[in-house]
């Protein structure tokens, strides 16, 4: 039988992170609430097999990762509030959604995002598990100002589920780098936070379909070579520090939906994976040289990579050897 590659995306989890943990459908009720958006929980299953248990990441620039369980099967109602959107993700087991007029159900790596006040009717397996990432609106209108640099007139509402297996699939990426900062022991500092998640609202933007994609579709201003080299010059002199597409597309005075555009017509890629690729490269060279007393950790730090196991990783899935192999063989 195939593995889930859903599983791995909440491994980390240890028992600090549980935020609840109950028996009781009232307390599970009134404590989600709280912690997610209003509920009404209905018991579908074996009453005595109910046991909620809300695990939640630390906080990164406002966006807030958990996972749900309950143990048996059940039925949510569920409010979205005003201020943000959940997207969730299926782990394990199996959900039945209906939202915006519209029913569908799925196992792992079924995404559904709640971003209407009407109420969505959730029913989940016994065996269900279940991955949130709880996104502010003004995070998200803000991104949206970046991208396109207009402001959006009438909330973003997207459809409630995602069909395409590649995006679903560049998703569950996303939340496991969210994961990988958000389980730290330490919190990450603010500004890297505002850069880590970046990307995940982007993609969202990008990827997800809402009421404003059809402006994605039209033509964006064409920056030309001098946009480009500003970028490169600028990526390139601040590499070591966080860089954000907004901070990089400011700096060319254009949006960022033209900066990206931008990379991947004259690069084929986009401009943070050109980041993340002169970050490796740059770490390389210091791997192969010959300063005496260079550390790992001290290379993956001047180099941008405030994480030093995702750094390993990186650069192994780039180079195929970890940066202690090649420090050692110089």
């Amino acid at each position: 039988m195939p593995s889930n590659p859903w599983s791995a995306v909440v491994e980390g989890f240890r028992p600090e992170h549980v935020a609840i943990t109950t028996r009781s459908r009232d307390e599970a009720i009134a404590r989600l609430t709280g912690q997610l958006s209003p509920h009404r929980i209905t018991l579908i299953g074996e009453s005595d097999a109910f046991s909620a248990r809300f695990l939640t990441a630390n906080d990164l620039a406002g966006l807030q990762l958990s996972t749900l369980a309950f143990g048996t099967e059940v039925e949510l109602e569920i409010a979205t509030s005003d201020d943000h959107l959940l997207v969730t993700a299926q782990v394990e087991g199996h959900s039945a959604i209906a939202s915006q007029g519209l029913r569908a159900q799925g196992g792992p790596g079924f995404i559904v995002i709640d971003s209407t006040p009407q109420p969505v009717v959730k029913q989940f397996s016994a065996d269900s598990y279940r991955i949130n990432l709880r996104v502010p609106r003004t995070r998200l209108d803000d991104a949206w100002a970046s991208l396109t640099g207009t402001r959006v007139g009438a909330p973003l509402i997207f459809h409630p589920f995602v069909s395409d297996t590649g995006v679903r699939q560049h998703w569950r990426s996303h939340l496991r780098l969210l994961m990988d900062y958000g389980l730290q022991p330490d919190r990450v500092p603010a500004r890297q936070a505002e850069v880590i998640t970046e990307s995940v609202i982007m993609a969202l933007l990008m990827e997800f379909p809402h009421n404003y994609s059809r402006r994605l579709e039209a033509p964006t201003a064409r920056a030309g070579a001098h946009a480009l080299e500003k970028a490169t010059a600028f990526i390139d002199a601040l590499k070591h520090e966080p860089l954000s597409l907004e901070a990089i597309a400011r700096e060319c005075g254009i949006s960022v939906r033209s900066l990206c555009d931008l990379f991947r017509r004259e690069h084929g890629t986009s401009p943070m994976r050109y980041v993340a690729e002169a970050r490796l490269q740059a770490a390389r060279r210091l791997l192969t040289g010959r300063k005496e007393g260079l550390t790992v950790a001290e290379v993956a730090t001047a180099c941008g990579f405030s994480g030093f196991g995702r750094f390993s990783a990186l650069y192994r899935a780039r180079f195929g050897e970890l940066p202690s192999r090649t420090l050692a063989r110089r």
